[in-house]
């Protein structure tokens, strides 16, 4: 004969890891289903922009270079269509090819030395390196969160195109 508690701990037990079971078995959906099943997607992104090394090394009184700040606040909006793997920062007009997406981050630059942009779509993190021809190093912190895809601006491609969004005018 059983006790009556153990016999109530091990049924609870197995209720656990039957729900457990049942939540690990699911398909994987995207954190956001509302963002189209995260296909489609813009991310609003917030952070700070570091100065890491000037061009140039500020002396007193010989120019300009001490009056930049180090750190700056950074506001970007991406749209990004992973079906046709291409993203577009706000204010542009032609989107831009992604050019890797592996394991969940996505590079958006990845260009050794020049510039690098990666986003992690688990957390919603970014972080962009950049150097500029004259010797400048920066470096982009910002935290993301997605919205609903605003979609991409239509740009003629074409002297047809043109002349046909001229006549809707």
């Amino acid at each position: 004969m059983t006790d009556p508690f153990f016999s109530q701990v091990v049924r609870r037990c197995t209720e656990i890891c039957a729900v457990l079971l049942l939540c690990l078995s699911g398909p994987v959906v995207a954190k956001m289903p509302e963002l189209s099943g995260a296909k489609k997607f813009d991310l609003i992104c917030r952070g700070q922009e570091e100065l890491i090394l000037r061009p140039y090394i500020p002396v007193p009184m010989a120019g300009p270079g001490g009056e930049f700040p180090r750190i700056e606040a950074v506001r970007k909006r991406l749209m990004v269509d992973m079906v046709s793997m291409q993203f577009l920062t706000a204010g542009g007009y032609h989107p831009m090819k992604i050019p890797l997406e592996k394991d969940g981050i996505l590079y958006l630059y990845n260009q050794p030395g020049f510039r690098r942009w990666t986003i992690n779509l688990d957390t919603y993190r970014s972080i962009f390196v950049m150097e500029d021809y004259d010797g400048r190093l920066s470096v982009e912190k910002m935290q993301c969160r997605p919205a609903m895809f605003s979609g991409f601006p239509f740009v003629p491609d074409s002297p047809e195109q043109v002349r046909e969004m001229m006549r809707k005018k």
